[in-house]
């Protein structure tokens, strides 16, 4: 009885050790996602995060319109650019012209103060012709 008490104890601690070994690699991986969500809310904010850090700028545009998100210039001495896509969203169906959320994905990866200007207006039309802007200004650390 006290060998099974044992080798019980010993499986249960392995075990507990695993999980635990688990739950942090999988908090590890989950932390080299996107660490932060930037949206219209944060317009004109500055904002603080710190080198390496994998964030988000999601902005809605009105399907069909023509009307997309651009930025001015990306500085490549602060940011990757390591992905964008446009995700619709669905308020009725059958309906053309749904809103879609357009995301960048970017890492911040030099210490320093930068900004980013996105222009919302027509490819084929001038920048200067924009209906909106959205701007922020983000202090890597």
């Amino acid at each position: 009885m006290k060998t099974f008490y044992c080798l019980f104890a010993r499986n249960t601690l392995t075990l507990l050790l695993f999980k635990s070994l688990f739950l942090l690699l999988l908090f590890s991986f989950s932390q080299a996602e996107t660490n932060m969500i930037i949206t219209r809310q944060d317009q004109e904010k500055e904002i603080i995060i710190q080198a390496g850090t994998i964030f988000q700028i999601q902005l809605e545009e009105k399907g069909g319109t023509g009307y997309l998100w651009e930025y001015d210039t990306l500085d490549n001495e602060y940011f990757q650019l390591l992905n964008v896509e446009t995700k619709s969203i669905v308020r009725k169906e059958g309906y053309t012209g749904n809103p879609v959320i357009k995301i960048w994905h970017l890492k911040a990866i030099k210490k320093g103060t930068a900004e980013l200007t996105l222009y919302y207006y027509r490819p084929w039309e001038d920048k200067s012709k924009a209906v909106d802007k959205f701007h922020i200004k983000l202090k890597i650390m």
